[in-house]
C-alpha cells in the first residue's frame, strides 16, 4: 500500500498529508481492505452463530 506522502493524490478526507495517522484510518475506512473484510466477516459470521 502506497504512503500518503509518495502518492500525490490526497485522501478524501481534510487531513494533511504529513499526518502519520492517515494510512490507519485509510485502511478502516476502506471496505476493501482484507483486515475490514475480515473483521467483517468474522463479526457477521459470530453474529449468526449468536456467539456474539
Amino acid at each position: 500500500m502506497p504512503t500518503p506522502s509518495s502518492t500525490p493524490m490526497t485522501p478524501p478526507m481534510p487531513t494533511p498529508s504529513s499526518t502519520p495517522t492517515t494510512p490507519p484510518i485509510l485502511m478502516l475506512a476502506t471496505p476493501s481492505s482484507p483486515m475490514s473484510l475480515a473483521r467483517v466477516h468474522v463479526k457477521s459470521s459470530a453474529r449468526d452463530e449468536g456467539i456474539g
